[in-house]
């Protein structure tokens, strides 16, 4: 019989009947199969050199799988050996998962196939950010300790002097798209709690705990600017926030990353723009505000509530004066409206009527102020005896 004319699934030609069996789930149908093109494995090379009887008609052979999820991937290797052409691969990862089976079924051909395969493909930076984007869906999907340890390493010894420069870059968008990723988890599961929807508590847990933890990773590897203009202008998230107050399960978790943004801020940990500030303060304000102005929700953390007001404050200050009107004009619109009136930025509002009354002193004394207080703002003195003001 030619090998020309043998076809993989050729049951009235076939002189083999393989019985491929998986370690779990449900049995699978026989495939009807020709030696000469087993042959071409070493390991139906031995199977077939077994005795048999000739009153079975064909040649059965049982093979436990060792991979059960991956029982397509033993028959794609099957029909390798009835080729008569070079092997091709779809992927990286058929070429991987096919260099295992082959392995088993000493396919040489096969083995070697993949091999050249995955050498004419190999990309460090490629391979690295696969393996980064493995390692952080684990975490993100709830992984033990030991896994957010390996992958904090493979995260950290990117950044290592000794490591290339571009290895950051794929720490950067790996981060920042789990990052991404886990936003969406939430925010899919506070659009059906805000509209009465059957929703999933413990992916919003999961999905929490592992945005504290990429945040801390991005901060811990000075890359959280990133992380900072992507939630300072997260408007979508603000609005569920606040669609539906209580008991709402993603405010605790909120609050705590707010407060680490607006310390690592205030600290000088990561370095914003102004646009990005004035938005964290724009979006994020409203929402704090309304969520402990509601009746059935109070922060029970002091220590909490003083961080994030005081984080609040501490912003605001940064801003130009124009940035700081347009706050303040929130703060007055969704604060002070309230009996709670919280957040309390009034002592930086004060400072901000200060700085106005100052500039006004600055504009009337016009040419007859000397050059050296004009330098200073906190030396004007407007006397009331010189001048008079509405």
């Amino acid at each position: 019989m030619a090998q020309l004319h043998l076809i993989f699934g050729d049951q009235e030609m076939a002189d083999v009947m393989l019985k491929l069996i998986p370690s779990e789930g449900p049995k699978l149908s026989p495939l009807y199969l020709h030696s000469q093109a087993l042959r071409k494995s070493e390991f139906f090379e031995a199977r077939l050199s077994e005795r048999w009887s000739l009153a079975d008609g064909v040649r059965p052979i049982e093979l436990t799988l060792s991979d059960c999820q991956n029982v397509d991937g033993y028959v794609k290797c099957i029909q390798m050996m009835y080729s008569l052409e070079r092997f091709t691969f779809s992927s990286v990862q058929e070429a991987l998962a096919l260099l295992q089976i082959a392995s088993e079924l000493l396919f040489t051909d096969c083995l070697n196939s993949c091999m050249q395969y995955l050498e004419a493909d190999f990309n460090p930076l490629n391979t690295m950010g696969e393996i980064l984007s493995e390692l952080l869906s684990l975490v993100s999907n709830g992984a033990s300790s030991k896994a957010r340890e390996i992958t904090k390493r493979v995260l950290h010894d990117n950044m290592q002097i000794t490591t290339s420069p571009t290895f950051a870059d794929v720490n950067k968008s790996s981060l920042f798209r789990e990052l991404q990723n886990n936003l969406d988890i939430v925010k899919s599961q506070l659009y059906k709690f805000a509209n009465y929807f059957s929703w999933n508590s413990y992916q919003i847990s999961i999905a929490s705990s592992a945005l504290c933890w990429l945040l801390d990773e991005m901060f811990a590897l000075e890359i959280a600017d990133m992380a900072v203009k992507m939630i300072a202008e997260e408007q979508e998230l603000a609005q569920l926030v606040v669609s539906r107050i209580y008991p709402n399960p993603f405010t605790e978790t909120l609050f705590e990353i707010l407060i680490r943004l607006l310390q690592a801020l205030q600290i000088g940990q990561v370095i914003c723009q102004r646009s990005v500030r004035l938005s964290l303060v724009k979006t994020w304000l409203p929402v704090i505000a309304k969520l402990t102005h509601d009746d059935e929700y109070l922060i029970k953390d002091n220590e909490l509530h003083n961080s994030l007001e005081e984080g609040m404050s501490s912003l605001v200050t940064t801003l130009p004066m124009a940035d700081q009107e347009q706050i303040f004009k929130i703060w007055i619109s969704a604060c002070l409206r309230s009996k709670k009136a919280w957040p309390d930025l009034s002592t930086t509002f004060d400072m901000w009527c200060n700085k106005l009354r100052q500039a006004q002193c600055e504009i009337d004394l016009g040419p007859s102020l000397h050059l050296s207080e004009a330098s200073d703002p906190h030396s004007i003195i407007c006397s009331s005896k010189d001048h008079t003001y509405p």
